[in-house]
Parts: structure tokens; sequence; C-alpha cells
């Protein structure tokens, strides 16, 4: 018995592995040759094949008739990876096999290739393995298909963001055109509280710096600054001014940021041209549309498009590279002869006949229930065919979410589409929502599923808004859909966004500028009212949507909305508007600022109420309003327009009447205002100034006599108010009171009022009035004093303590008789040495009643002041002795003193009363002599 081996010279290199420390090639194969020795005879043998004629062998293996053709390029490509020949038979015979069973019996797919079915034979006999896995999903191919459909659907969203970003650059330009003036509202808003909250209440906003240009605060207001802020990036500089004094703030970029986050986006501003920006949509749109419909072959084409894994980004040719084991099957998937219908080219098909790509979505998609958003049909008749071959439940799956699948159910009204949105809406997951996203920017029947969804869905609206990559006028064209057939009576929380947009809109939307029909309208404007939108301009409306829109007071209340609102009445005063439209009226009523504005604002209004009869009744209906709005509403009124009866209005609105002076000062409304207020405020006080009189009724004067006594007395201790003594005593002198006003109701103040109180006769004039007032200053005694008829008759030290009375006493105003009065009581007004009161008892007496020796004495005593005492001792005569006269001069020090020193000469003024008094004691002998000198100033005398 003889063994023959048929065996490849390589086997002996791998049974010679412990060779591989050997330097030198020939030891090492002789060490390999002692393996050979237990062969009795090794016999080379010519190869037959080689990769290089493996192509021709392959050929005529397949150039049998009964075999479906292979196309020359899939031999050649073949041929040049395999040249085994017993390799390239058996991938020959399963070919035969597999193309009788699936191609010529018509057992595969529809349009099944030859080429696909024989690339799949190859990639059976290079992977034996990794081939069964394919029936299980679990092979390598299988893989590769999962990453590239994750390589799409990552590209297609990397498209979308940047369409997004572009879209955003150009919504920016544009918002920076029409909101610029807004945004420099909240700018200077923002700064000025900077300067409020810091040291700087003295300073002004002088201008802004923006980089190395300077803009003033007017400015602001440009597209031209906030295209210049943006492009700067690090915020403006306010600069502020004081006096020569400049001090600079930064804002940071963050607060701008923070401020207008609502509506501007800084981070998405891209200051490359408009040409530009265009250009690179188009082209994304366009790569999204390859993304879609690409296959292994496209995506290896392209190295544009890739995988993201962590920071890295991967191409499909490095994820074919590391997921497919060998080059021939690489290069067949490069080549496009295996492709991502893979596994259905090697299996029976069983069903009706649906073609290649719906059948490969089934498989993939329907049958693990894993969606594809982006995954591409051959048209109607595959997604037909998928609906066809499904259960009934696939629509209510997850594989469901496919754009051209949900396009097709809304385009034949299939009862599917309704399942496939309310699933949507109900579940409105993560993956629900970027499904949605996804076909409101691509799917061709969106405007169809927003109909659909708003009837049923409220966050639809907020929906379409938060979708990165739809275009504005596509946006808009949504909404337009959406907006009409809203559900008026679903419970809808409108989010921000949304209110924001609808009201930087509505004017483009055609559902509110060219309704089509009744429902959609009141839809329409129910949806406004619940967003809480206001119309800026009534006139770009619809007639029917204006009306109902003015019906649910949503609009701005402007001259030109008013007159819109009630078809451009004559005046917009708030009776001719409340005759007109008792709706608008109610509107007016409730927001009193902007109809104020409104009215100031218009040129034909010249007055806010016309009609004196409706007056009270529209006065009576602000009574909520701020007391300064309804001053305006009164003052702009009609001069006819007034209050009669204060009574006849809210207790609110008095105080708005007062200042307009919109009701006479009569006894009634005053006391009814004072009850009210519980005193004189300065709006009733200003207009009871300004009357100058409060009017009583000549037949309710009795009646109202108590009435008018606690007017009085209010009025009278109304001095906060009305500063003015004499004002308010004159206001009191025209009551015209029955009784004089009892001393003890008057509140004793400085100032006039007691002299005022008693030149109108409003008090007795008695010691009870005074004696309140004794404590207060000279000023207010002496008016008082002044206008008293019977001070005299009642004076007493209680009222006048002794600096009073050297006041009185001195004062030439005062009545002599009340001066009179009190020097003959001297020593009870001035019981003590009080030096001023003396003096001035003094120099009254000079001129009036004689004081007797005593009381002169003490005011020589007191006073030292020979001015004073000389005429007084002359004043006196015969009537003072001549020892009291020496006793009364002594106090005057030096000189006088002498006269008592027998053979002194002292000298004396040369005055009348000197003369007079040194006269009479040389007549009494005491002085021998007496000399009035003519060129001196001088009296001299000799003491006898």
């Amino acid at each position: 018995m003889r063994f023959v081996y048929a065996l490849k010279d390589s086997i002996f290199e791998r049974l010679g592995n412990d060779t591989g420390q050997l330097d030198d090639g020939a030891s090492a194969e002789s060490v390999r040759a002692n393996r050979t020795k237990f062969f009795d005879l090794v016999v080379p043998v010519v190869p037959f094949i080689t990769h290089r004629t493996s192509r021709d062998l392959l050929t005529q293996l397949l150039a049998d008739r009964s075999l479906v053709p292979v196309s020359p390029d899939l031999v050649d490509l073949v041929g040049r990876h395999i040249s085994d020949m017993r390799l390239l038979k058996n991938i020959r015979n399963e070919y035969a096999v597999f193309a009788a069973r699936l191609i010529t019996a018509k057992r595969g797919v529809p349009e099944l290739r030859a080429d696909s079915v024989f690339a799949m034979m190859v990639y059976k006999n290079v992977h034996l393995g990794d081939f069964e896995q394919i029936a299980l999903g679990r092979s390598d191919l299988d893989t590769l298909y999962k990453l590239s459909r994750d390589l799409v659907n990552q590209s297609i969203a990397r498209r979308r963001a940047r369409i997004s970003e572009i879209a955003n650059s150009a919504a920016l330009a544009e918002a920076l055109r029409e909101k610029s003036e807004r945004f420099a509202e909240r700018l200077n808003w923002h700064v000025d509280a900077i300067r409020r909250s810091g040291n700087y209440q003295q300073y002004t906003l002088s201008s802004y710096t923006i980089g190395t240009e300077t803009f003033a605060p007017a400015d602001a207001g440009t597209d031209k600054f906030w295209q210049m802020l943006i492009a700067d990036g690090n915020g403006p500089t306010a600069n502020f001014y004081h006096y020569g004094s400049q001090l600079p703030v930064r804002i940071p970029i963050d607060d701008i940021r923070q401020l207008l986050r609502a509506e501007l986006d800084l981070d998405d501003w891209d200051r490359r041209e408009r040409q530009a920006l265009d250009a690179e949509r188009e082209e994304a749109v366009a790569e999204i549309t390859a993304l879609r419909r690409a296959d292994f072959v496209d995506l290896v084409a392209d190295p544009a498009f890739t995988l993201g894994r962590g920071t890295a980004e991967v191409t499909f040719e490095a994820l074919l590279g590391e997921t497919i084991r060998s080059e021939v099957a690489r290069d067949l998937i490069r080549r496009g002869f295996i492709d991502q219908n893979f596994a259905l080219y090697v299996a029976q098909y069983y069903g009706e006949r649906v073609s290649i790509r719906a059948m490969n979505f089934i498989v993939r998609h329907v049958q693990p229930n894993i969606p594809d958003t982006y995954y591409a049909f051959n048209g109607p008749d595959d997604i037909a065919g998928v609906l066809r071959e499904t259960k009934a439940d696939f629509l209510d799956l997850d594989s469901a979410y496919n754009i051209e699948i949900l396009d097709h159910l809304l385009a034949n009204q299939h009862p599917g589409a309704r399942t496939v949105l309310k699933r949507l809406a109900e579940i409105d997951g993560p993956v629900e929502q970027a499904f949605l996203q996804a076909y409101l920017s691509g799917g061709a029947q969106a405007a169809e599923a927003v109909r659909r969804l708003s009837a049923t869905w409220p966050p639809i609206l907020s929906r379409i808004l938060q979708v990165p990559d739809l275009q504005p006028e596509s946006r808009l064209d949504l909404i337009d859909e959406a907006v009409p057939h809203a559900d008026p009576d679903l419970d809808r929380q409108i989010e921000e966004q949304v209110t924001t947009y609808l009201q930087d809109n509505h004017a483009r939307l055609a559902c509110l500028t060219r309704p089509t029909d009744e429902r959609s309208t009141r839809n329409a404007v129910a949806l406004l009212r619940q967003a809480r939108v206001v119309i800026d301009d009534l006139t770009v409306l619809g007639h029917d949507v204006s009306a109902l829109v003015v019906a649910d007071s949503l609009y701005t209340l402007t001259p030109g909305n008013l007159r819109t609102a009630l078809d451009n009445p004559p005046s917009l005063s708030l009776d001719i508007v409340q005759k007109t439209d008792p709706t608008v009226y109610d509107y007016c009523i409730a927001n009193p600022a902007a109809y104020l504005t409104a009215v100031e604002n218009d040129g034909p209004t010249t007055v806010t109420v016309a009609d004196p009869s409706t007056f009270a009744d529209i006065v009576a209906e602000t009574s909520s309003w701020e007391t300064g709005l309804t001053e305006r509403l009164c003052r702009a009124a009609a001069a006819q327009c007034r209050i009669d009866r204060l009574t006849d209005v809210p207790a609110e609105v008095w105080p708005a009447l007062a200042r307009s002076r919109r009701f006479p000062a009569t006894v009634n409304n005053t006391a009814a205002y004072i009850e009210q207020v519980g005193g004189v405020d300065a709006d009733l006080a200003g207009l009871l100034v300004d009357a100058g009189a409060i009017a009583t009724p000549e037949a309710e004067a009795d009646r109202l006599a108590e009435q008018k006594t606690q007017v009085a007395v209010t009025i009278l201790r109304s001095r906060e108010t009305i500063p003015s003594a004499e004002t308010r005593a004159t206001l009191v002198a025209t009551l015209a009171l029955t009784e004089s006003l009892a001393a003890s109701r008057v509140e004793p103040e400085n100032g006039l009022l007691l002299g005022e109180l008693l030149r109108y006769q409003i008090c007795d004039d008695t010691a009870d009035l005074f004696q309140p007032f004794a404590g207060g200053d000279w000023d207010t005694l002496r008016h008082g004093i002044e206008c008293s008829t019977n001070f005299a008759d009642f004076v007493t030290p209680a009222l006048l303590d002794e600096d009073m009375t050297a006041r009185l006493l001195g004062s030439a105003s005062i009545s002599p008789t009340v001066r009179q009065a009190v020097l003959l009581r001297l020593d009870e007004f001035v019981p003590t040495d009080h030096r001023e009161a003396l003096r001035a008892a003094g120099w009254f007496a000079v001129t009036a009643q004689p004081l007797n020796p005593t009381q002169l004495e003490r005011i020589a005593r007191v006073t030292c002041d020979a001015e004073l005492v000389v005429p007084l001792v002359d004043q006196l005569g015969n009537a003072i002795s001549t020892d009291q006269t020496l006793s009364v001069l002594a106090y005057l020090g030096h000189g006088y003193a002498d006269l008592t020193t027998s053979g002194a000469t002292p000298t004396f003024p040369n005055d009348s009363h000197h003369f007079q008094v040194l006269t009479r004691l040389k007549e009494e002998e005491h002085l021998s002599r007496v000399t009035r000198h003519r060129t001196k100033p001088q009296i001299s005398v000799t003491v006898a």
C-alpha cells in the first residue's frame, strides 16, 4: 500500500515555524527539508492556474448556456482575487443552483440580477461562516448595513443643521432690519438700569463704542449698529458723560445674549455673503437628496459623508475596511455588485411580488421594528407592496416612521395616516419628535400632516417652530396651515415662542389676511386669543377676521385701529365709541393708558368726552384706573363736562376730578370729599384755592350749618396742603358761618392764622382764642393783636411773657391803646428786671403817659441808659423831687453820680432834656452854675 499526498509547498513554511530565529534563508530551508524526510518521493507540479489566468478559466466555467449570464466586469473582478480552481468551480456550481432557483424559476425577489446572485456566491465561498449569519442578520454585511444607515442619518442630520444655520443667518439679517429699534430700546433700558444701579445717577449716556467706531444712542436703532456688534463679538461700551467727566462701561456680549435671547441668537450669525450662503444651502439640500437614496457604492465614492465617533470622523471606506475581512468582498461592495439588498439575493420569496427595495425595507426595518426616516423607495408601488406584505399593526410601530411612507399615506387619504399621526402625537418621545421634525422639513405632504395634527394636537405649532432646518417661507406656510385648522375647544398651553412668532408674522399669514371660510376664520382668531396675540394693524386683516379680532379685543389701541374697528367715526371720544360699539368701549376702558395715548395722537379727536350728559357715567367706569389716567381723561373732556354732585360718581375718581377742576367747590362736595379722604388733600386744596370760595345754596344755609362748621375746621387745620393761612381764612369766611367758631376747635400755628381769624371774624375776639397762641412766635401774636379790637380789655401776663411784652411795647404797629394798657400794669407784665422790657416801656412812656418816680428809678437802675432816663426825668417835671431826681440820675454812671458831690464840675450832653433837668436842680439851688456852651456840645455844671 502506497500513500500519495498533494500538498502545497507553503505547508512546509507553516510547519517550520521554529526556523524563525535563523537569519539565512538557505539554512532555514535545510531545517524544513529535514521535516520531509518521511516522504519517499516529492514530485513538483507545474501550476495549472494563476490569478492572471483565472479570469479565462472562470469565463469558460460560466460559458454553459444553461446558466444565467454574468457580466464580464464581475468575472474580471473575481478572477483577479481567486485563482484556486476548486474554489472557482464551487462558486460556479453553487451559482448554477441559486440562479436556476431564484432567477430562472422566479422564486427570488423581483428584478433580481444575475450579478447580485453571483457576487453573493463568491462571498459565500470566501466567508462560509459569515454567510450563514446573513439569515440571522448577524453577518459582517449586516453590520456594514447598520453602519451605512447610521452614516446616512447622521450626515443628513448634519446637513439639516447647517441648513438651519444658514436659514438663521438670513433670518437674523432680516430681524436686524425689522427689529433694530426694538433691540435698541432693550439695550438702552439695560444701560440705564446699570446707570441707576451704580453710582452714576448724575451721568447721561452720550454714545456707544463698538471696536473703533462710535455711535450716538439714537444710532443703536439702526441695523448697521447691530451688524457691527455681532461681527465684533465683544459687546459694546456705553460712554457716560457728566460735566466734562467721561465714564466708559463695558457691556459683556453675554448680557446682550441674555437680553435678546428670545429673538436673536448671536452665535448663529454668519458674515458671509448671501449668495455664498444660498449656494451652500443648495449643496446641502442636494446632498440630503443623494444620501436618502445612497447605497454602499455611493457612500464609498464620496468621502464627504462620514460617521462621527467621538471626535473622529470615519469614512465609509474606512468602515468597509474594518468590517469586511477580504479584499474580494470589499471590491464587490465598492463596485456595487453587493449592495444593501444583499440578504434578498440568496433567499427564496413566497409572497406576492414586491420590489427588492421594498422587500429590503421589510426585512431590515419592519421585521426588527427599526425605523429609518430617510429610507428611499422606487415609487408608490414599493410602498404599496410594503403595506400589502406587512401585518396590520405595522403602521402602529416605530418602523412606520419613514418620510416616503407617510407621504404615500397622506397623499392617498389612507386610513393608516391617522394611525401614524396619532401615534406621533400620543407618544411624543424623542424618536417621534425627531421623525416629526424630519417630516415637517422634508415631507411632501407636510402641510396635510399639519392640518390633521392641528385639529387634535395643540403642540404642533411649537413643533413647527422647533424644526431647525425649515426654511422661513416653508415654516410660515406650515403655520398658515396649522392656525386655521386648530380646534378652538382644545385646551392649549401656548408657548412664548409661538406667541412671539404669531405676533411678528400675523400680517403674512394668508389665513388671516385672505380667509377662505367662516370656520377657518373663527379657528384662527380663537388661536390668536389663546396665544395672547395683539394685532398692531387691523387693516392688514381680512374683513371677517378683523371683525372677530375686534370682538375679542385682540388689537392694540391706536388711532388707526380704533378707526378701523369703529368704521372711521368723526371722533374717538368715549361717548361716541360707546354709542358705536360697546365692545370697543369696554376695551378702551380696560386699557386707559393706550386709549388716552391713541386719542392724543388722533388729529380729528379734540376731546375724550364730548357729550356732557354722558360724562358722569363714563367717569364712574374709570374708578379702577390710576388717578393720573382719570385726570388725563377729565382734563381732555369738553369744557362743559362737569360733575355737579360729587356723590353721583365713585369716590375713587374724586381726586382726579379735583385735579382737573371738574366739580364745583360747594359745601356738599367739599364736605363729602373731606369725609371720604379724611381731610383736605392736595387735590381738593388745589380746587378750593383756584375757586377762591366755597358756595352754599342760600336756601340750605341753615340746614348746612353744622356741615359748614366741620368744613371750616378742617380747612383751617390743612396747613400742609394750603400753607397760606390767609387763603384758608378767606375760604372759611366764604362759608358765612352762622356762629363764630369756638376757639377750642382751632389748632394754633405760627403765622397769620390768629390775625386772619379775627380779621374775618371767624372766631370771637377773646383771651380764649389768644391763649393757645401765647406760646408761639411774636409775628403770630403781633398780627393777632393788630387784628384784635378787644385785646387791651383782656390782655394779661398769661398772654404776654416779658419777652413778648418788650416786643409789644416796642412795636409801632401795635395800637397805643394796647401798649398803654400794658404800660399801666407794667409791674404785672414785667415783674423782674427784664432789661429789654423795661427799656421798651421807658421809650414808649417818653411819648405816652409819664411813669411814676418809682418805675422811673427801676428803669434807670436796670438800663443805666442816660439817653432814655433823662427824657423820662424831664417828662415828670416837678412831679419828681430833687432827691428822687438825684437818686435816679446816680444810676446813670460817671458824671451823674458827681451831682451829689459838692464842688464837683461834671459835664453833660447839650440837649434840651439835660438842660431842663439841670436847670431845675439849679433853681432848687442844688447846682451853683449851669453853663450851656455854644461851641461845644456840652453843658457844664458846678455842684453847690
